[in-house]
């Protein structure tokens, strides 16, 4: 959210060469661990290690690689999130960035792990989530551990 108003996270970031069928990259050259499929502003976590823990400051690198900038308001911003700083709006006396996580605030900014807030798996089929996975995102077990419906906000106002 960018000074009240939401920022869309668009479709195909972190795949190269997106198959874009009705607005859903179905394919692409190479899926990045953390990508989206639609603008639905769904973090897919599919990689190869299970263990390995990917952050929001992962997901901000991926999409910078895939698309550098983007338009808020008919003006180009650059794709980054660093305390203090998000889509190139900076905290100063009259604005603060603020990230809420299931609606609280949390002061861990690019490094609030992702992988506990995962909620959709291969077989969810109803909104916001489309079975687009080759396999569970997520082990089943820390899936049933940190439940589903999970929110990140991050704010500029």
């Amino acid at each position: 959210m960018i000074e009240g108003k939401p920022v869309e996270i668009p479709s195909a970031i972190g795949i190269r060469n997106p198959q874009v069928d009705r607005g859903l990259a179905v394919g692409g050259s190479c899926f990045e661990p953390l990508h989206t499929h639609d603008n639905s502003g769904i973090i897919h976590i599919e990689g190869p290690d299970p263990n390995r823990r990917y952050t929001l400051g992962d997901f901000f690198a991926v999409w910078y690689a895939t698309s550098p900038t983007i338009e808020i308001g008919g003006k180009p911003f650059p794709v980054n999130f660093a305390p203090g700083e998000i889509l190139g709006h900076k905290a100063d006396a009259a604005h603060h960035v603020r990230l809420l996580v299931d609606g609280t605030p949390s002061s861990q900014g690019p490094s609030v792990v992702l992988n506990g807030l995962d909620y959709c798996g291969a077989q969810s089929a109803s909104p916001p989530c489309v079975p687009t996975a080759v396999g569970d995102p997520i082990p089943p077990a820390i899936l049933k551990q940190y439940g589903t419906g999970h929110t990140i906000v991050v704010e500029f106002q």
